[in-house]
């Protein structure tokens, strides 16, 4: 097995693992039992705070699936994928990142990150100016 192969079945499985122990793998019925996460309104006079803040989230929380593409998440430099996502419009994928869906799990698996710790880092991939 090669060594990016082992490098992207670790992070799979740390995905699975985080998924797990937030609630993921219960589906619906385990959101029933959560308070919604509440996300304030992204102004355009703080995206640039937004950029940096996502930054750090990324960095610290979403790297380990998306810098890898592991259960096809997208890569914050995969344009094609991520323009076919902002479509659908940002507030879908914010409710997405945080609520979970498909292999996403809610808050990426990070349960403590707040709604607009989550909306910063979706803002940041999904912007086009991630590096």
């Amino acid at each position: 097995m090669s060594t990016m192969s082992k490098a992207s079945l670790a992070s799979f499985a740390m995905c699975c693992i985080l998924g797990s122990a937030s609630g993921a793998a219960t589906g619906s019925a385990g959101l029933d039992r959560v308070a919604p996460t509440r996300v304030s309104k992204l102004g355009a006079a703080d995206q640039a705070g937004a950029l940096v803040r996502g930054r750090q989230v990324y960095d610290e929380s979403c790297m380990v699936c998306h810098a890898t593409g592991v259960a096809n998440a997208p890569r914050p430099s995969d344009r094609p994928a991520w323009d076919a996502r902002n479509k659908q419009g940002f507030d879908v994928l914010v409710r997405h990142a945080i609520d979970g869906f498909r292999s996403h799990p809610p808050k990426g698996g990070m349960p403590a990150l707040s709604g607009d710790q989550v909306r910063d880092a979706v803002f940041y991939m999904s912007s086009g100016r991630a590096k």
